[in-house]
Formats: structure tokens, sequence, C-alpha cells
């Protein structure tokens, strides 16, 4: 499949008019830019039995095989459904907190539990309290105290909860479109992602991708998961030139092959040389590629694996 490769009729238009003279048909070959050549009809059996599967795929089921693009733009659904996150609540950063004294009421005091975890008691100073439960921080508070009180009694309750899944709603929340985010993908074939960072997304399915991004986001909470579509297909920009009756660049929705770009380019001019077709592209490490097959022998002998 070739979206966001360069099509070549021909190497050169020079080229291609050299060859019109030539009858035979040219073995089809890949060559990367290191020299290393490998001729498409010595794949064995069973590559080329997958390579047909893969061209079939994209053409009839479209983006669900369509491999991400940088300039690609992606649409995020979150699903956000709080639930229990564990069976004792545990404080986080944010956490707005009500430590009592029953028989102290003038040290009874509200906090807000600081970014680095801690709260700052009277008296006794700096506590950590993120990770603890209210029980655990009463009873840490009691014992602090026993220095100052006689047999304190302490209630620690949570009046707000920071909570990721909370902090993560205000995060992404859009005022018209809701809990969505559109984000395009870089030249780098990565995206960033609030609360996870970046992420890669060039070279996989939209499906690929949704799995990556729903385990990084399940690391961090259990409510936080996502439905991922693309929205706008930039990175599948393809140039059409040399003896084709209308080169230039052009753009497709969805996957499509040499065969299909050439026929949106108004087909191959009378007397071009469809034997000789030349495939510039980048793979997956971003290394370039050329590709040589016959579009005759595509078609007249089905080596739909030669396709691109």
């Amino acid at each position: 499949m070739v979206p966001s490769r360069k099509i070549l009729s021909g190497l050169l238009v020079l080229t291609i008019l050299f060859l019109i003279v030539s009858c035979s048909t040219p073995r089809p070959v890949e060559k990367t830019v290191s020299g290393e050549i490998t001729y498409l009809d010595n794949y064995p059996a069973e590559k080329k039995d997958k390579a047909r599967r893969e061209v079939s795929l994209q053409m009839f089921e479209g983006l669900r095989n369509y491999k991400l693009l940088p300039g690609d733009v992606l649409k995020i659904m979150y699903l956000i459904n709080p639930g229990p996150e564990d069976k004792q609540y545990r404080i986080k950063v944010g956490d707005r907190l009500k430590i009592e004294f029953h028989y102290h009421a003038d040290m009874d005091r509200e906090y807000i539990v600081r970014p680095d975890g801690y709260i700052t008691l009277p008296i006794m100073g700096d506590m950590k309290v993120v990770g603890k439960t209210p029980a655990g921080i009463a009873r840490a508070v009691k014992q602090k105290y026993a220095r100052v009180f006689r047999d304190p009694v302490v209630t620690v309750s949570v009046l707000e909860y920071g909570s990721v899944v909370e902090n993560f709603k205000q995060a992404i929340w859009d005022p018209q479109r809701g809990p969505v985010l559109k984000v395009p993908i870089g030249p780098d074939g990565s995206v960033r992602l609030p609360y996870v960072g970046t992420v890669r997304a060039a070279g996989k399915t939209i499906g690929e991708f949704e799995e990556q991004v729903n385990a990084s986001y399940g690391k961090l909470n259990s409510g936080i998961k996502t439905a991922i579509y693309i929205s706008e297909v930039r990175g599948g920009r393809i140039f059409v030139f040399g003896a084709v009756r209308r080169p230039g660049m052009l753009s497709s929705e969805k996957p499509i092959t040499l065969l299909q770009a050439l026929a949106m380019a108004g087909g191959l001019k009378p007397g071009a040389n469809a034997n000789k077709i030349g495939i510039l592209y980048w793979d997956s490490k971003y290394e370039p590629r050329i590709r040589v097959v016959s579009v005759k022998r595509i078609m007249e002998e089905l080596k739909i694996e030669e396709d691109l």
C-alpha cells in the first residue's frame, strides 16, 4: 500500500522513453539506500500470500488496516468512569482533608495535599500523606500529638477528591465537544497525550494505537479508556509523475495501491512502458527504498504481492 509514498511512472521520463523499445519484462526488484537488492519474485510462497492478503485487506477494509503516518489527525474520545480506584481509598495530591481533634476543637484544620504529597501540621510540621488511607493518617497524627495531648482522639475525613480521574477531566474537557481531543501525529511519528506523554503512532493501525494508549492509561487509572478514530488523513500524499496523463500530487482518505494511483493520475500515456514502474517510498524506519515493478505483470498474471 502506498499512503505517503512517492510513485514514479518510470524512474525518469528519459528512462521511460528509452525503455519503450524494449519488449522484455524485467524482474520486479526492490533496492535499499545501502544497495541491498531483493527480487520480489524470489519471495517464498508464504510471504507472497501474506503480501496479497495485506493488499486486499487494506483495499476492502479501508482505514481499519491503514498504517498511521506523520501528519494524520486523530480524534480521541475519552470514556471516563471513575469507579472504585482502590478497596481502601488512598490519599492523592490535590485531595482536601479535614483533621479533627475531638477534645481540642481549636486544633481542627482543613488541608489541601501539596504536589509533593505533604501537609503541614501545627507545631509538628510536615507529614507525608499521599498513598495513605484516612485511617492510617489519623493514627499517624494521633501518635505525633500524643506528646502534646493526653490520649488524643483524631478523625480524618476527605472533603474533596483531587484524584487522577477528576483532574484528568478538567485537563481534557472541551466546552463544546466534551472529553474529546484532536491531535496531529508529529513529524517524528508520535503524539503527546495528557498524563502519559509521548506515544508512538506512525506505522501502527488505529486498533494497535488505541490498544497501546489504553494500556498506558490503564496503568494510571482503570477508569480512563479511549476510543480513537482517524479524523483527517494528511499523511497520504502521493506524487505521480512521468508518462502519465495527469502528473502531480494525489491525496486519498484511505490506502490505495500503485494501480489505483496510476488510474487516479489518468493512466499511462500511449507508448509508456508498463513493464517498468518505479516507486520511491520510505519504510517504517524512515529509510528510502525504490521498487521497480511491471504493471502489466501485476494485471495479467495477478501478481498482487508485487503491488504496493
